[in-house]
């Protein structure tokens, strides 16, 4: 805090209030007045106090955001620095509070923020102001009498950031309702895997059967009498689309919607390719506008992403004409869409590799669904109709990087050789680590494999075996699954899913499969018999044999740094531990999903590096609690049994009472 003197007087430390609000106060000196810390514990239920502003940003932006849970104290450098940027645009942050010194100075950036709620010189006032917000949704609980307003809102604390808790076993229609995100700043590699090979043509199946029936599924009563209103495959793109037809609402992320349209989509593409040919021969660089409505979750999200890229994951119908896309908006379609932009599209013909776009007719350009672009600027016009004006400029699909594109050719040319368009976008579910997805997926198939790993996954073993009993005997990939039963059911198993191990390894000629014995005996090692040496040495052997048979980053040689990285931290080799936990993130960071569940694995290992220092159990404690959210988020049917999660939780209290932490002993960490 700064030095100038405060009006707050001296308060006993209360229990702290259950009002589900949580405090994070970023200031150079922020909770080094423990007098004032008592004070807003008396307001807060936690209070978490950071110096540095990239661990207050870990901790604030993994929260979830509804409802709001967090207000922010902060400091007037970092406020002007920070609050307009990084805090005004999250929906977890319900109220700022600036306190300063040039109160003439801070005021006039405040102003623009519409969650900053007070800025001042004396504490005292602040606090005050504090005590009248924190005061409201206490009194307004009070005051229900209904069921549904008598439960507390939870903290947002480093051990409880998750989603509200879901329905023990949710159905698909349930875990699949949410809508698709239209605009993502996600890695994008599998996605466009999967578009990749759902273009690909079928002799068994050209899936013209399926569009029929989601046409007769999804159809309005405007378009009763007709089998697939408006489409026939041999008119050109411009005498049948329109953007209201219900079937041109693609979604990159959908990939059951995609696949039952694959029929339609191939042909689309197809004609879009052809138009696109056609459109740039003549043209070299113009820019185009699209007109949407957006959510605030939404717009907050693009808004944090300038300088950087995003992806568009449904078809952009774009104008030559800005006010034309301005007109073409109308009125909001409902309160949830309260902010009109136009995205100024920037496009440079001669950049390689972006998606197909091309003339629907004079006046107006269609841009392909998954279509990626770097955010250039954000500017609000103001006048009779006003807007928010993006710029975006085109880029290539995929990231540039070299390691990025041997990763995507090797996944293309192994999941074309399936010979099977189902099963392969089935086995892409698994590689993006949804897991729940993917047994839905595969569960009227015979991929009995797939479906016993991703249950083996989300720790449903009894299930697992099941599926593992139409499994041959004589299978590597079968057998090194049942020894995974084995070792993660109960302790009298160890020994049998061992043997089971040593058996695969002596008589399997597939090096990955060779690689995954090694680790799953590196495991054994480290955590049951406790011989480091010889754990560290079977990660190792692990490690050698995927880097050589795999793409160099791939995610199995990622995984095989965390055992490398538990093995040293066992060995009390805690730099060679982050080194190695630090190599498998930095990796997992250029292709992964920011969720994905390895991530979640890669951090925990890091905290475990983390919470051996005194004066790095803050990061620790960021890192188990954005790991815990990703864990959640991943097996949300059954996070409360889920062992990873468990453990993660269990970690965070040790953390908490600063007791020593050990290497994990969960097999699915490792694997």
């Amino acid at each position: 805090m700064s030095a100038a003197s405060t009006t707050h007087k001296s308060t006993t430390k209360k229990q702290s209030p259950k009002n589900g609000l949580t405090l994070a106060w970023l200031d150079d000196s922020a909770g080094e007045d423990s007098e004032a810390k008592t004070i807003l514990l008396s307001l807060f239920e936690q209070v978490f106090c950071f110096t540095e502003p990239l661990a207050c940003f870990e901790l604030v932006e993994s929260a979830e955001g509804e409802p709001s849970c967090l207000c922010i104290l902060v400091s007037g450098r970092y406020g002007q620095m920070y609050v307009q940027n990084r805090f005004q645009p999250l929906n977890q942050v319900k109220y700022i509070y600036v306190y300063c010194m040039d109160l003439v100075k801070h005021k006039q950036w405040a102003h623009l923020c519409d969650k900053v709620r007070w800025v001042d010189s004396d504490f005292g006032k602040i606090l005050q102001h504090m005590h009248q917000d924190v005061m409201k949704p206490i009194k307004e609980n009070t005051h229900h009498h209904h069921p549904q307003h008598q439960e507390h809102q939870q903290p947002m604390d480093v051990e409880h950031l998750q989603e509200p808790e879901p329905e023990p076993e949710p159905s698909q229609e349930e875990l699949t309702s949410k809508p698709p995100e239209r605009f993502k700043d996600d890695n994008n590699m599998y996605d466009e895997l999967a578009h990749c090979i759902l273009l690909q043509q079928s002799a068994d199946d050209d899936g013209a059967d399926d569009f029929k029936k989601y046409c007769q599924t999804y159809k309005t009563s405007a378009d009763e009498g007709t089998e697939h209103p408006y489409f026939q495959a041999d008119l050109p793109l411009e005498n049948w689309y329109k953007p209201d037809l219900f079937y041109v609402h693609l979604n990159a992320m959908n990939l059951p919607q995609l696949w039952s349209l694959r029929w339609f989509i191939r042909i689309f593409y197809k004609q879009l390719i052809a138009k696109h040919d056609h459109f740039i021969r003549n043209q070299s660089k113009f820019t185009v506008y699209y007109g949407t409505w957006v959510t605030t979750n939404e717009f907050d999200k693009i808004k944090q992403r300038v300088g950087k890229f995003m992806i568009c994951n449904e078809l952009l119908l774009a104008h030559t004409s800005k006010q034309e896309a301005v007109n073409s908006l109308g009125s909001k379609t409902n309160e949830q869409t309260k902010h009109k932009i136009i995205f100024e599209i920037n496009v440079d013909t001669y950049t390689q590799m972006t998606i197909p776009y091309g003339e629907v007719d004079k006046d107006t350009l269609l841009f392909w669904f998954g279509s990626r672009h770097r955010l250039v600027k954000i500017e609000f016009v103001d006048g009779n109709d006003s807007y928010w004006l993006v710029g975006l400029k085109l880029s290539p699909t995929l990231n540039s990087n070299q390691l990025t594109q041997t990763l995507y050719d090797y996944y293309c040319k192994s999941l074309t050789e399936l010979n099977d368009i189902h099963y392969a976008l089935g086995k892409i579910l698994i590689y993006k680590g949804l897991y729940y997805q993917a047994e839905k997926w595969f569960e009227n198939t015979t991929h009995y494999e797939e479906l016993a790993e991703v249950t083996i996954r989300q720790h449903l073993c009894e299930q697992a075996c099941q599926y593992l009993e139409h499994v041959p005997e004589d299978s590597d990939n079968g057998n090194l699954l049942r020894a995974y039963v084995n070792l993660l059911v109960s302790n009298d198993n160890i020994t049998k899913g061992r043997t089971l191990l040593m058996r695969i390894g002596n008589e399997t000629t597939d090096k990955i499969v060779r690689a995954r014995v090694n680790i799953a005996l590196g495991f054994i090692n480290l955590i049951v018999s406790q011989q480091l040496d010889q754990a560290l040495e079977h990660f190792t052997l692990g490690y050698d044999t995927l880097r050589k048979n795999l793409p160099e980053i791939h995610p199995d040689i990622a995984k095989s740094y965390i055992g490398i990285g538990y093995a040293h931290f066992a060995k009390h080799n805690i730099g060679d531990a982050e080194k190695a936990f630090r190599t498998a993130l930095q990796i997992q960071n250029q292709y992964l999903p920011y969720h994905h569940p390895d991530l979640a694995k890669s951090r925990i290992g890091l905290a475990h590096c983390l919470a051996a220092n005194p004066q790095t159990m803050k990061e620790a404690l960021q890192e188990l609690g954005v790991a815990t959210n990703i864990l959640i988020r991943t097996f949300r049917r059954n996070f409360k049994s889920h062992p990873q999660v468990l453990l993660t939780r269990n970690e965070i209290e040790r953390v908490q009472k600063g007791k020593e932490l050990r290497a994990r002993n969960i097999l699915l960490d490792y694997i």
